[in-house]
């Protein structure tokens, strides 16, 4: 038996030891290939209406695909219990990440967090919306607010993301 008919008696097994998983472990294949084309057909869509409807109610989350389960297709309330969640339970890592990403604005970084805990949120998220628009024009050169003819600027900053679905379909301006 030469290497190539070894290979191939090696795959022969392996796939019938997956088969036998399957078929013994009794997994709905139809269920899985019912959510591989959901994520390819109706997901990018989902997730563009849903960022919107978080972003309209003052809500934002970049990587929303992540959070899926806790976002798409559920009613207002069930998403803002999850981003209350989802935002104390990584509030030390997002201050972490800024602090890291942003060293220049270590100070005022540290005391807009310290006065959120403290639920000082008058004086906190005023000052973390002021932080994100510093950033948002260091960076991009454009504020996060900013407007023109009554649509969001940040909007040309989606031609320089690449086309992948999910990051656009979480950026796309309402």
């Amino acid at each position: 038996m030469n290497r190539f008919e070894a290979f191939l008696k090696d795959v022969t097994k392996t796939f019938d030891k997956i088969t036998n998983f399957i078929q013994s472990s009794k997994i709905d294949l139809k269920v899985i290939s019912d959510r591989f084309e959901y994520i390819q057909n109706q997901l990018p869509e989902d997730i563009q209406n849903e960022s919107r409807s978080l972003m309209n109610r003052g809500w934002f989350i970049f990587e929303i695909f992540l959070h899926e389960e806790g976002l798409i297709n559920k009613n207002s309330i069930e998403q803002d219990n999850y981003m209350k969640h989802y935002i104390i339970s990584n509030m030390n890592l997002i201050e972490e990440i800024l602090i890291n990403k942003y060293p220049k604005r270590k100070n005022q970084i540290l005391e807009a967090f310290e006065a959120h805990r403290k639920k000082l949120y008058f004086c906190s998220i005023p000052t973390l919306l002021a932080i994100s628009e510093g950033i948002g024009r260091e960076r991009y050169d454009i504020g996060i607010f900013e407007k023109e003819n009554r649509l969001p600027k940040t909007r040309y900053l989606l031609n320089e993301i690449e086309s992948d679905d999910f990051i656009r379909a979480s950026f796309t301006p309402t």
